[in-house]
């Protein structure tokens, strides 16, 4: 049998490295590059294939031409997104890398405008997602991400940033982490320390599998160690607000820390099914739901945090956090038996159901979730 107190001992060493690998010295989240570089600019206007050779404002790159290059952009870059809608229908998929204290970023050129990136185009499908960040210490920044027919954005690498950004709409979780390809079966090939600070992710709904596995943010089945969510808020996404479920096939993940974080009225769509499937031109009315002027769906979960899953084992750290009026618990371990730490944590109110207008109301019977429902397990480190 595991010793307990190593394992509580691993956990906070776990969460100082994952603090000290994310931050080194003298990081600066809002610049995080430390040498001169060079700036690349791209517009909502720019034609796909479009170079940007003169590299300045007037004369911008195209961003899925840019991004998807690999002989381009090079460590301590910055790509200003000048602001707009982005109307995109292929996916970006970047495999470059910046270094240490040398992040390639990617930011919102405008303090008062902003910058998204539209995928509604998209087809459901796992190879469509919006984003998908497979190099290592990339900084994106306050660039908006909706409609993909798959995650919104994914990150396979590692030491990325990804703050003040909106995940909405999207047709799986609105940001998740994972392994970038199936050839990865060790934990420690997986993405680790990397930081989504000051995110919000709201309703996200894979409509054609009727709301069971859009999350606000996941990290789950192949993750590495010290991935942190600060600041973050994840509201009425299908499924949960945060999912880090983990399953036999792939084995059991590293720690994730979540603080100042806040889950509420997952489980619900912000409009009827028909107004979220309108949005999508590609959308297959077979799979319409038996009544699509709810706000409800038939497979959607709706947990505030659910912390595990398929009793593999995954240490969690959550400090500080809110979670209220979901579906179903505001916080479980989902049967996990890793480690987990719940600090100055309030749950209310959960347990709900929502009604014909979309408003969350008190169910007058059991559903059977809770505030806080924990230590399923008889051999729960909890």
């Amino acid at each position: 049998m595991k010793n307990n107190k190593f394992k509580v001992v691993s956990l906070v060493i776990v969460f100082a490295l994952a603090i000290t690998a994310l931050f080194g010295l003298n990081v600066n989240l809002t610049k995080a590059n430390a040498q001169e570089a060079n700036v690349y600019y791209v517009s909502p206007d720019a034609k796909y294939g479009q170079t940007g050779e003169a590299n300045n404002r007037e004369n911008p790159y195209n961003i899925v031409t840019l991004l998807n290059s690999n002989s381009i952009l090079k460590p301590g870059d910055t790509v200003k997104v000048l602001p707009g809608v982005y109307d995109i229908a292929t996916r970006i998929n970047m495999t470059v890398s910046g270094s240490f204290k040398n992040y390639i970023t990617i930011e919102n050129e405008s303090d008062t405008e902003q910058a998204t990136l539209s995928f509604y185009k998209h087809q459901f499908s796992s190879v469509n997602r919006g984003v998908t960040i497979e190099g290592d210490y990339i900084h994106w920044i306050d660039v908006d991400v909706c409609g993909a027919g798959d995650n919104g954005m994914y990150i396979g690498g590692s030491y990325n940033i990804v703050e003040d950004c909106e995940f909405y709409d999207n047709r799986d979780s609105g940001l998740q982490l994972g392994r970038s390809n199936g050839d990865l079966t060790t934990i420690e090939e997986w993405p680790s320390y990397n930081l989504i600070k000051n995110c919000t992710s709201h309703n996200n709904y894979d409509n054609e599998t009727y709301g069971e596995n859009a999350d606000g943010f996941a990290a789950k089945l192949t993750i590495g160690y010290g991935n942190v969510f600060d600041g973050c808020i994840a509201y009425r996404n299908s499924d949960d607000g945060w999912d880090l479920y983990a399953k036999v096939d792939s084995g059991n993940i590293g720690a994730v820390i979540m603080y100042n974080c806040v889950a509420f009225e997952n489980g619900f769509l912000e409009y009827s099914q028909q107004e979220c499937n309108a949005k999508f031109p590609t959308y297959s009315h077979s799979y319409d739901e038996s009544n699509t002027a709810s706000f409800n769906t038939r497979d959607g979960d709706g947990n505030g945090f659910k912390l595990g899953g398929s009793v593999m084992e995954g240490d969690v750290v959550l400090y500080n956090c809110l979670s209220f009026n979901n579906k179903y618990h505001g916080v479980t371990d989902n049967s996990n038996p890793g480690v987990i730490s719940l600090t100055n944590v309030t749950s209310y109110d959960n347990n709900r159901k929502v009604d014909a207008n979309g408003n969350v109301v008190k169910e007058s019977s059991d559903l059977g979730g809770a505030n806080i429902d924990m230590a399923r397990q008889t051999y729960s480190y909890n």
